[in-house]
């Protein structure tokens, strides 16, 4: 675990350039929540775009589903990119259908994050899972009765979606936002036992 924002920023630049998870010269669409996980990843990519000669934007994904607190977080990550000097772009859910809408929230997310890259022509998306993510899913899958196969768990990888932040700690997020005193909104959906993850956290 890195013990200071200047190693983590350190340990991000490397570990993208071990892993090759993204080409210098690229074009990347940040997928930010709001949340600390993700703007954190918004501000370790603005520290390391020139250094790969990166192009950036940001979207979000407003899920519609705390009402006013959802319009808060997007109007709070739309201030972010403006920030950060990165193109700013959302897409607001509708759906009414009931059912399992914790999985259709999910796919209608990655529908918006793929349809944005294609259409405006970005080379990868990066999402802010980390290893505490990675440690849940597995548990989760484990619990669930998943074969061999689903105990692989979050690849950094999966078509044009990378994932930077495996390797790196919800610790360190909380580290290196408070010695950069970075602001981020707290999700009340994290406490809702609803979603599967939330139960198994608890």
């Amino acid at each position: 675990m890195s013990n200071t924002a200047e190693e983590i920023i350190i340990r991000f630049r490397d570990d993208l350039i071990s892993s090759q998870l993204i080409e210098t010269e690229s074009s990347g669409l940040l997928a930010v929540s709001g949340g600390i996980d993700s703007v954190v990843m918004a501000y370790l990519f603005a520290q390391v775009r020139d250094n790969f000669r990166l192009t950036l934007a940001i979207a979000h994904f407003n899920h519609s589903l705390r009402g006013e607190e959802s319009d808060a977080d997007e109007d709070f990550v739309k201030d972010l990119a403006k920030a950060l000097g990165m193109p700013f772009f959302s897409e607001k859910w509708t759906s009414s259908e009931r059912g399992n809408w914790e999985e259709r929230a999910r796919e209608a997310r990655y529908s918006f994050l793929n349809k944005t890259r294609q259409q405006l022509g970005y080379d990868w998306i990066a999402t802010a899972h980390h290893a505490d993510d990675q440690a849940e899913t597995l548990l989760m899958r484990l619990v669930e009765g998943s074969g061999y196969r689903g105990l692989r768990g979050i690849s950094e990888r999966n078509g044009k979606v990378v994932r930077p932040l495996l390797k790196f700690s919800k610790a360190e997020f909380t580290l290196y936002a408070g010695e950069n005193e970075i602001s981020f909104r707290e999700d009340s959906s994290n406490q809702d036992t609803r979603f599967r993850r939330n139960r198994i956290r608890e």
